[in-house]
């Protein structure tokens, strides 16, 4: 969120350097509207990604875990160090 601050700082200054210029106020506005979203779009990707990872992992590993297994019906499983989407602190 710094990057977007920094840059809205930045197109603020922008304009302050010709307050009558009305165009220059709408593009600098239209900018940090581009900015916001393309922020918003990236983090919600990472986020897909993320969770698409985890379960990919926990699949893999569900699968590996069963087939080493003596009895795959009856698994227990102990965590530690969770990171990710699967780290509730």
């Amino acid at each position: 969120m710094v990057a977007v601050a920094f840059l809205e700082k930045k197109l603020d200054y922008l304009v302050s350097s010709r307050p009558t210029a009305v165009n220059l106020a709408d593009a600098a506005l239209k900018l940090k509207q581009v900015i916001a979203n393309a922020y918003i779009e990236a983090a919600e990707n990472m986020f897909e990604d993320d969770v698409a990872s985890n379960k990919a992992i926990g699949t893999f590993g569900s699968s590996l875990m069963r087939q080493q297994a003596k009895n795959p019906d009856k698994l227990s499983v102990l965590t530690h160090c969770n990171t990710g989407r699967y780290d509730f602190r």
